[in-house]
């Protein structure tokens, strides 16, 4: 069929139809380091990203943001938390912080209605504000993960991350002080990478408050910018099924392989918990 528009009001659509699936207490969790409590479940509230970094594919769900509106996202959480028994909740939106209005509708109608949940959610660090985080974690936030991608201002601006470390660091802070745990999300092997811009990542990351880190290689996925652009600042071996974000299928030109997978050992100033 040819190209349809969106859905613009995702509100229209029915209830996700929990009932169909196995049990959801039972067979279905967020990762170890996001749940505080089980039974945890995850859910969407919006689609498309207006941002265009040039890692990510927009292929399915565009650049226009749209949303479940603040009662119907209500809606799903009264069902998953009387119904199903849910006690932890993880909204796994691209970017769940960028309608502040609707966060704050969503916070104040968990605080007065006292639900019994808590939750995490993946947020751009740029949209935070001291109010919005305080807000949060009255409501039952416990873990917000930011995609910080780099250390470096020069590999910000190359992969189109818009965002500064000044921004980054105001952001992790002022989530922080709230209460709210912060999962720093970083990749190595970025275009145009090399030996002093990887010291700048390690170094923002020991500098930073972070509870949980997560490191994975740079890919160039299918249906994002840099797949077609890939092979002009580096080796690139175009396999599917290596595709996983775990192996550098990736090198930039200057590095190798071998250094990226190592990286960590030759430029942590600090030992890791494991040593």
């Amino acid at each position: 069929t040819a190209k349809r528009d969106f859905i613009s009001n995702l509100d229209v659509l029915p209830m996700p139809a929990w009932d169909l699936l196995p049990e959801l207490s039972k067979f279905y969790r967020t990762s170890d380091i996001t749940y505080k409590r089980l039974p945890a479940f995850q859910i969407v509230t919006s689609r498309g990203c207006p941002y265009k970094c040039v890692f990510c594919d927009h292929s399915v769900f565009g650049n226009k943001w749209r949303s479940f509106s603040a009662e119907y996202v209500m809606r799903m959480v009264r069902e998953l938390v009387n119904r199903y028994g849910i006690k932890d909740l993880n909204f796994g939106d691209d970017e769940f912080l960028i309608n502040k209005e609707r966060l704050r509708s969503i916070c104040r109608m968990l605080i007065d209605e006292k639900i019994d949940l808590t939750w995490s959610a993946v947020g751009r660090v740029s949209s935070v504000t001291p109010e919005l985080m305080k807000l949060a974690k009255e409501a039952g936030c416990t873990q917000i993960a930011f995609g910080l991608e780099s250390g470096s201002q020069k590999i910000l601006d190359v992969i189109n991350k818009k965002l500064t470390k000044e921004d980054i660091i105001r952001g992790v802070r002022w989530t922080k002080e709230a209460g709210i745990e912060v999962k720093g999300l970083f990749m190595i092997g970025n275009p145009l990478e090399t030996e002093e811009t990887i010291k700048e990542t390690t170094d923002l990351i020991e500098m930073l408050d972070l509870d949980y880190i997560s490191m994975t290689a740079f890919t160039p996925l299918p249906g994002a910018e840099i797949y077609e652009t890939a092979t002009k600042y580096g080796t690139f071996d175009d396999d599917w099924r290596k595709m996983n974000l775990w192996e550098h299928i990736f090198v930039p030109f200057g590095l190798s392989k071998e250094m990226l997978v190592n990286f960590p050992g030759r430029y942590s100033r600090k030992k890791s918990k494991t040593e």
